[in-house]
């Protein structure tokens, strides 16, 4: 539109557009809420949204377009949905329309409307010519696009076409429309939302069946909503026993307090700290348990709605604890047969004074290799402060410090990530101070992590590819059944008899099959002219009892997907004819195919020689039912022309397409 504004900004009347007609029109906004809103999914309201909005706005047509990506990124639009009113034309099915790309004259100016949040309407004679070229061919007199906005981005857009009067669009029609775009707007960010929540509840539960800790959510009041099945292994507990039950009824009655101060803290801060408490097993014993609470609340209250925690069997750990307190002996035989990598550390000296097993073979090292050694040489670099801050902490704290994650290299290069927990072990008979460290190895976890994260992408992946092969299977089989279609209604026009119907209607079914078999094999790339040539020669030499005479050159081209079909039916029909009644009826006759590009078009010439002393081509032939055929698919289907020519030694006919492989016939392929 160059340097004028856009359509929608000329001025429109401030009148309502329909008179009485506002109950009807407020009525059809309350039935699209009801199509769009309130059924599993807005796509199976969203043609009957329109057919009650095209109805009441008393329009041509009503559609939706939705603006997609395709390959290399280019945007382009879609028209996906569309109404049209008795006696209008639909053009769901126009190919113009379903990958316009926004580099387009006409596109790039809607697009940078709705980029801005802007409506765009007008009468189509008062736009500029290219807006016209695309729009006239439609029938359309006067139109009015809405944008639909979904998280600030433009999605696509609505509009209402009138293809029997140059309407000027009232301030209430745009008005009304707009809310209409907007109910759209609603019902595709509630179905986006929807399958995000899906979709992070199914990540979120997959994490907490992986993880070692018991993984809980409950009402604010402590009721359980869900647990992961590790209760099984921590507590001896299965889970659907739990749901519906107070975590109250679980804890020792001398513990509750302290759980209930963490609960509190977890209520107004974004997360709690750690606590300890006795839980109640399966079998009736309580066993020391760690847990921690994290919020959830209300996005737009800001109430907490739930709470979520993690909880650990920490039994081991105390019992360790208590060993080392009360008697080295029991102390070592935790220490040599826990699960858990236990070292004690020396700050003073910054050395390993004792590992236990389980760290020896986390490290892949013997224990004697781990004692007497810093513990930032397991370490990684940037994580070489970790046990000095660590004892820097219980020196001040004087209680348990945790590290969630330290990481440790063992002895083949491969990164351990821990969870580190550091307890002091002064005790009145020993002036030197050492410290405990438990480390759990949390590396399954975080692998796992990365590889729900890798399936994620993975899928995402698939599901693109699989939804462009849809659509590309969906195209082609309807172009092929319009092609089918076409053949019959054809053939049984030409046919003399059943026999004859029969036998070429199998005939041009056969070398639709064939191009199509050789589209599959390319993958639907474009395909090599001189390979359709001989693909259908052979085809035809097969069935007659003489070798044909045909030379056929020319430079090598490439022929779009598009044209592939049409283009092998008319060398099929040039064949056929040419055994029937041209140069190969005798079986001693020659052709030659001669073919070039030039100027943007390529130009074929069948030339046929008869052989000497064959009776000439009678005049009526460049009429016959073959003839038509090929006129019909050049000009009609293909887009070219077609010219014959009779003279003493045979017939020639000019065949002059538009350049399958330049970049203006690569846009519809």
């Amino acid at each position: 539109m160059g340097d004028q504004p856009p359509p929608s900004s000329v001025s429109v009347p401030h009148t309502f557009g329909w008179g009485d007609s506002l109950g009807r029109v407020l009525n059809a906004l309350e039935a699209s809420v009801e199509c769009l809103l309130q059924r599993q999914s807005w796509e199976t309201g969203a043609q009957e949204a329109l057919s009650h909005l095209g109805r009441a706005v008393e329009v041509s047509r009503a559609y939706l377009f939705e603006y997609i990506s395709v390959q290399d990124s280019e945007l382009v639009m879609r028209q996906r949905y569309e109404w049209a009113a008795p006696g209008i034309k639909p053009q769901i099915n126009n190919p113009v329309l379903q990958n316009l790309s926004i580099r387009d004259d006409a596109a790039a100016i809607l697009f940078a409307a709705h980029c801005r949040g802007q409506p765009y309407a007008g009468r189509v004679d008062q736009l500029t010519a290219a807006e016209r070229e695309v729009l006239e061919p439609q029938d359309i007199k006067s139109l009015a696009v809405f944008p639909i906005m979904v998280r600030g981005a433009c999605w696509g857009f609505i509009g209402f076409d009138d293809c029997t009067r140059p309407r000027t669009w009232s301030e209430s029609e745009m008005t009304i429309l707009k809310i209409a775009a907007d109910i759209f707007a609603g019902a595709i960010n509630r179905q986006l939302e929807e399958d995000i929540r899906r979709s992070a509840e199914e990540r979120y539960r997959w994490l907490a069946e992986q993880s070692n800790d018991v993984i809980t959510r409950c009402t604010p009041e402590g009721r359980y909503l869900f647990i992961s099945d590790s209760v099984r292994r921590h507590f001896g507990q299965k889970p659907d026993e739990l749901i519906g039950r107070h975590i109250w009824e679980f804890i020792h009655p001398e513990d509750v307090g302290r759980v209930r101060r963490l609960k509190e803290e977890a209520m107004a801060g974004a997360n709690s700290g750690l606590a300890e408490f006795r839980r109640l097993c399966a079998d009736g014993r309580h066993v020391w348990a760690e847990i921690a609470g994290t919020p959830i609340r209300d996005p737009k209250t800001g109430q907490v709605v739930e709470l979520m925690m993690r909880k650990r069997n920490i039994e081991a750990r105390k019992l360790a604890e208590a060993a080392l307190r009360e008697s080295e002996a029991r102390f070592r035989a935790i220490f040599e047969s826990s699960g858990e990598g236990i070292f004690i550390y020396s700050p003073d000296e910054d050395l390993i004074v004792q590992a236990n097993p389980a760290m020896a073979r986390m490290l892949g090292l013997p224990v004697d290799q781990i004692m007497g050694k810093p513990p930032a040489q397991f370490g990684l670099s940037e994580d070489e402060p970790v046990e000095r801050r660590m004892s820097g902490l219980l020196a001040t704290l004087g209680e348990e410090v945790v590290i969630r994650d330290r990481r440790y290299v063992a002895r083949d290069g491969t990164t351990i990530w821990a969870r580190v927990n550091a307890t002091r072990l002064d005790r009145d008979d020993d002036r030197s101070r050492h410290i405990l460290f438990l480390v759990s190895d949390l590396t399954e976890r975080i692998v796992a992590e990365q590889r729900l994260s890798e399936s994620e992408a993975g899928y995402r992946r698939v599901a693109e590819s699989n939804r462009r092969l849809l659509n590309e299977v969906n195209h082609r089989t309807k172009n092929n059944l319009a092609s089918i279609l076409g053949l019959v209604s054809m053939t049984a026009h030409q046919a003399s008899d059943a026999r004859q119907f029969a036998s070429d209607l199998e005939n041009r079914i056969l070398a639709l099959s064939r191009v199509h078999e050789m589209l599959s094999r390319s993958q639907w790339r474009d395909l090599d002219f001189q390979s359709i040539v001989c693909n259908v020669a052979e085809a035809l030499a097969r069935t007659l009892p003489f070798d044909p005479q045909l030379r056929s050159r020319g430079p090598e081209i490439t022929i779009a997907p598009r044209i592939a079909s049409p283009l092998a039916l008319v060398l099929q029909e040039l064949f056929t004819n040419g055994v029937k009644h041209g140069a190969f009826r005798d079986h001693q006759g020659t052709v030659d195919l001669e073919w070039a590009v030039k100027d943007g078009h390529l130009t074929l010439i069948w030339r046929e020689h008869l052989a000497e002393g064959a009776r000439p081509l009678t005049s009526t032939l460049a009429e016959g039912t073959g003839i038509r055929l090929i006129r019909g698919l050049v000009e009609h289907e293909i887009g070219g022309k077609v010219a014959f020519k009779l003279d003493p030694g045979g017939m020639t006919i000019t065949i002059n397409l538009p350049n399958p492989a330049s970049p203006a016939q690569a846009i519809g392929l």
